[in-house]
Formats: C-alpha cells, structure tokens, sequence
C-alpha cells in the first residue's frame, strides 16, 4: 500500500513506537523483577530464545484466519465487536450494519453475545493498531491490516509472558533444566501452539496469562505474606471472569494453596481471614473489571444480569460427557494432547517437590472435566482439540514438571522421556498443520477419520477428500441442547 510522505512515516513510526515502549514498561512494573530473574538462567533464556525463534520463521505455516484476510472471524469476530463499536462508530447498541453474533433483549435492543472480557485485553494492541491505521493509507475500520498485526503480537506477549510465569513459579520447585522442558514441552506439545499462532486471538493463551500470573502471585503471597499479592489476585481473577465465568475456577488456587495431608483447615482458613482487610478491598478489585459489562447490561438490556447466551445453551450435569471428553476422537484431550496423560500420571510425583499444590491438583482437575464435560456441547464447536482446558494448562505444568524432573534424575529414564516429548511435540505440530490444512476436521473426526490422516500433509487426489469426508460422523447440535447423545 501507498503511504505518506517519509516525514509522516517518521511520525507515525515514532508514535506507534512509543506506545508500544509505554505498554512493555507497564507490564514491565505488573510483574516486578521476574523477567530479570528468569535471564539469569541459561537453560530458560536458550527455551525461550528457541520459542520465540521458532514462532518468527514458522507463524504463517499455523496462521489460520479460515479464508478470511484478518483473525477477527467466528468467536473472535464477537469478543472484538466492541472495538469497532465504540471507537469506530460510536455505538455499543450495535445498531449500525454488522454480522456479529447478537441476543434480542426484552427491550428489543440486541445484546452483544460475548463478555467484553476479551475486547479489554486486546485493547492496548488494538490502538496501537488503531492510531498506525489513522496515519496511513490503512481503512480505520478495527480489521485492516495495522489492527490484526497488533493484536497479534499483543498475542504472543501474553502467551510468552504466561511461559514466563509459570516458569518463574516452576523454579520453586524444580531444576532449571527440567523448568526448561517441561515450558517447551507444554507450549510445542499442547494446543496451547495452535491457539497461540494459529487462531490466537481465541481466549486461550490470554487466559493461560492471566492464570500463570494467579498462580505466580498466590506463590508469592504466602512466600511473603505481603496483602498486596492478594489484591493482583483478586483483579486479575475479575479480568478472567469477565473473559470466561467459568474461569472462577482459577480462584481454588489461592484459596487451597499450601493445604495438604496433614494440614489443618482450621489454621488454614484462619490464616486466609487474617488477610479480611485485603479481602474486602479485594472484592471490590475483583469487580472493577466485571462493573463495565454489568453497566452495559443495564445501559442496553435494561437489567444488571444478562444471559447473553440466550436459553438453547446450558450444562446438563446429570449427563456429563467424561470419556468422550477424555478419549473420544471427535475431541478427546488424550487424544489430542497427550502429553497432558504424563501430568496426569505426575500428580504421584508431587509428594516432595511441590506438596502444597497436590491437594488443588486432586481436587480441581476433576471438577474441571466434570463442568467441562457437562457442557451441552462438550466438544466446544470448531476447534483443534480440547480447548476448555488449554488455560488450565498453567495448572497442569506443576504435575507435569514433577513427572520431568523425576524421570530426568538418571540418563537410563531421561533418554525414553525425551524421545517420548520429542514424539508428543513432533505429532502436535503436525497435527496443528492438519487442522489448518483441514484434513483433521474441526468437530466430526472418528476413529477411521484419525487414522487414516494420521501423520499426512495433505492429499494429492480428490478420491481422497472423499474418503476422508464418508468417514466423518457430524454432531447434531439440536439434539445436544436437548441433552441428548450425538
């Protein structure tokens, strides 16, 4: 595209420079000494260095936009609706002309059907975008090319910021070598990739940061026992409500934090009281970021409560889908992530290292597939693998690191684990490159279906697409608002 004249360009290069300086220097006081901290270890700085290498040279062969020229499509169309809204045309009643998913209110008005939990994250980036594309021959509509290039580099900061969390929480537990892999292994081998560099501006790898800073702040509260870690808790658990209700989940972190066989929950609970100051200050924190949707409901659906979602979507928790979920080929989190079985299997190994986190392990995990799996569709619609679970991966990397860090004690375990990871990431990235490639289909996969794509780019003839389509089993998403099995 044309641009400016160089005096303009220069300008503008400042301007867009400059905020981008500002906003790294805030994140740079949110998370205070932690990144200096993490330079210090040479293992980490060559993961991270390899991470960041790799996303450089290979994010257009996961970028995913379906055939579209920009990320902002589907889901993610929805969460960035309020955007353009509000500063492209200035009204948040969504009356101008668009496609976004809407729910008619008892006023008439339409409702936007997602939070705007995602639009606050996305915002910094978005004006950055906002104010290149105001400065150049770029539309200034929300979804030219200066908005997509910030948002997705916004992306790729919280998701490498999460690493950064979790490794810096992992530390306290483990060796840096085995921090080291268990971070490669948990963003190469998971979907955690795919919805960092394929289609990450779904709330996954957001949610994966803010999870990471939950569990790196409740480390740092009782490591300190400084009320001012709570406080962060607190806010960043209202941001991640806000994002996803469900997300309170997070929150039986800092609550269980330290319980364990043994333990009193009496002193326990005592302690967490002890803190009734900060708890009530937090409260309010934890509704700082909620109180703007809860004003737009009032403002345009004429109630403080609105459930968006309308009345088709709902859990049937007398009829959770836990095997499907755990091992189906549709989406099973086995299936498709398999590395997250060795975490699993890693909760045994936790006894010593990370003790204080078993019981939050034992009793979350659990709860997580049950909710998760009672979701009417517990396939999650169009995705690559089981995406409810990608943010809690945060969680899943304590187990995960014992798991390492126990088998990398001796070279006669370390070589079968290594090769084993090597396989977990090898078939991810693969299977990643199959979802874009869309022979691995985004909800109707089967047993046959699997198999027969299994470890293939692509096809050279159409009999082969055929094949492939006769083998799929499509879900029937009437009949799963029902609570029926589909």
């Amino acid at each position: 595209r044309r641009e400016k004249n160089w005096v303009e360009r220069w300008i503008q290069g400042n301007l867009v420079y400059s905020q981008i300086q500002h906003l790294v220097s805030q994140v740079g006081r949110l998370l205070p000494g932690m990144v200096e901290k993490l330079l210090k270890y040479q293992f980490l700085k060559l993961t991270f260095a390899a991470i960041v290498g790799y996303c450089s040279f290979t994010y257009k062969a996961y970028e995913d936009f379906r055939g579209h020229d920009h990320p902002f499509i589907s889901d993610v169309m929805n969460y960035h609706s309020y955007l353009p809204a509000f500063f492209v045309h200035d009204d948040l009643s969504f009356s101008f002309p668009n496609e976004y998913w809407t729910t008619k209110a008892p006023n008439g008005n339409k409702i936007a059907k997602g939070t705007m939990g995602m639009a606050f994250m996305y915002t910094p980036f978005f004006l950055v975008g906002h104010t290149w594309a105001s400065m150049s021959d770029y539309p200034t509509d929300g979804y030219s090319f200066p908005y997509y290039v910030m948002v997705r580099a916004g992306t790729l900061l919280y998701c490498l910021l999460g690493l950064a969390l979790t490794a810096a929480t992992l530390l306290r537990f483990y060796r840096e070598r085995d921090v080291a892999i268990t971070i490669a292994a948990l963003f190469l081998g998971t979907n955690l990739f795919y919805y960092t560099l394929g289609w990450g501006e779904m709330p996954h790898a957001y949610l994966f940061f803010l999870f990471s800073a939950v569990i790196f702040y409740t480390v740092r509260w009782h490591e300190t026992d400084k009320g001012k870690y709570l406080l962060y808790i607190a806010f960043i658990g209202g941001l991640c409500v806000l994002i996803r209700p469900t997300a309170i989940l997070i929150l039986f972190v800092p609550v269980m934090y330290g319980l364990h066989a043994g333990a009193s929950v009496k002193v326990h609970l005592q302690r967490i009281y002890s803190y009734k100051w900060h708890l009530a200050i937090g409260f309010l924190l934890f509704l700082l970021p909620i109180f703007p949707q809860l004003l737009y409901w009032k403002t345009y659906a004429g109630s403080w409560l609105f459930f968006s979602y309308g009345n088709g979507e709902r859990f049937f928790f007398d009829n959770p889908h836990i095997v499907d979920f755990l091992f189906s080929y549709r989406k099973g989190w086995f299936i498709y992530t398999p590395l997250m079985f060795l975490g699993v299997v890693g909760f045994i190994f936790m006894s010593k290292s990370a003790k204080k986190f078993q019981l939050i392990i034992l009793f979350l995990i659990p709860l997580l597939i049950y909710v998760f799996s009672s979701w009417w569709s517990w396939w999650y619609g169009g995705g690559f693998g089981q995406r409810s679970m990608i943010q809690y991966y945060s969680v899943m990397a304590i187990p995960l690191g014992a798991f390492i860090s126990y088998f990398m004690k001796k070279w006669i375990t370390a070589i079968p684990l290594v090769l084993i990871c090597s396989f977990f990431v090898l078939l991810n990235l693969k299977q990643s490159r199959q979802y874009k490639n869309n022979l691995l289909h985004w909800e109707s996969m089967t047993k046959d279906s699997y198999w027969y794509i299994f470890m293939k780019d692509s096809f050279s003839t159409a009999e082969e697409w055929q094949i492939l389509d006769s083998m799929l089993k499509h879900p029937d998403p009437e009949a799963a608002k029902r609570g029926e099995d589909t």
